[in-house]
């Protein structure tokens, strides 16, 4: 994660969500996606955290990430984005009882906060598919393969506007969070071989 971070530093895209590769990124761009989900963000990365420490908690999914679903323009926005990567990512570390969860709460609203383009990149995103790119991009981080990291954040660059960034971001969230439990110690989730 820390060579992700490193290694992606100037290549985000200005808009949407990329920044959350940083932390709480917000503070780091002036775009108004970035500022509205600081909150959801860091909620939904605390309830991931509880979720992944203790497969026993029944903690809701927060309110608040549903101001993510529609986040941002185009036929996949920024928000949206971000939930795949985080559903695809909990596939990616065998946690899909975490992504059935997430997405059985956002189902309900996403017919009427997105469009049927996001919709279907989600329904496949909760099942744990996606652009293939964007799953050697998070292999490539889980693997801790530090060489092949810029060869996937170069094909990423090619999703959308901000998409492949987005949907990277989500993905960050998770994996740290597998990483870091709630009392600062270390934690590995068991890591798939998707």
């Amino acid at each position: 994660l820390d060579a992700l971070n490193a290694i992606s530093r100037g290549r985000v895209p200005r808009q949407g969500l990329g920044v959350f590769l940083y932390g709480h990124g917000a503070e780091l761009s002036d775009t108004r996606e970035a500022h509205v989900c600081a909150l959801p963000v860091f909620e939904l990365e605390r309830w991931l955290l509880n979720h992944l420490a203790d497969k026993r908690c029944i903690e809701g999914v927060p309110e608040s990430a549903q101001q993510l679903i529609g986040l941002g323009p185009g036929l996949t926005p920024s928000g949206d984005d971000f939930l795949g990567g985080v559903l695809i990512a909990l596939f990616l570390v065998d946690r899909q009882d975490i992504a059935a969860l997430l997405y059985a709460d956002l189902c309900p609203r996403l017919p009427a906060r997105t469009g049927p383009i996001s919709r279907t990149h989600l329904a496949a995103a909760s099942v744990g598919q996606g652009l293939e790119i964007l799953h050697l991009a998070i292999n490539s981080v889980i693997e801790g393969d530090e060489e092949m990291i810029p060869t996937r954040l170069h094909y990423l660059d090619r999703m959308g506007s901000s998409s492949g960034w987005d949907a990277l971001a989500g993905a960050y969230v998770v994996l740290r969070a597998c990483l870091i439990r709630s009392d600062g110690r270390l934690h590995k989730c068991r890591l798939g071989s998707n």
